[in-house]
């Protein structure tokens, strides 16, 4: 399973809402983000003491088959909304059955063909 990444300040606070499923896509989001500010370019930004890191959550794919480790239950992944990971069942796909916080998402695996 991939992981994704975010974005941390020199003070080590955890950019969670420009996380991302590459490490340049976060850097890019970061640069988005902060255009405002003086330092204008990544190496900018690295010199000050932002980093982007790899975190344990996993990149989830749209439409991607997943289930709780060591559950039967096979879910689908159909996106985030308001923070929360929203799943739905492979028997029910229009019915929201789940919604996790990320905090959370490390307990999931993809489910085996």
């Amino acid at each position: 399973m991939k992981f994704t990444y975010v974005p941390f300040t020199p003070a080590g606070t955890m950019l969670v809402h420009l996380e991302r499923n590459t490490e340049d896509a976060a850097w890019e989001a970061l640069l988005r983000e902060a255009a405002h500010m003086p330092y204008k370019t990544k190496q900018g930004f690295i010199e000050r003491g932002y980093t982007v890191e790899p975190t344990k959550t996993p990149a989830l794919e749209i439409d991607g088959r997943y289930n709780w480790i060591g559950q039967r239950e096979r879910l689908i992944y159909i996106g985030k909304h308001r923070g929360w990971y929203q799943f739905v069942r492979v028997e029910e796909p229009k019915i929201v059955w789940c919604e996790v916080l990320r905090e959370s998402l490390d307990q999931f695996e993809e489910t085996k063909p």
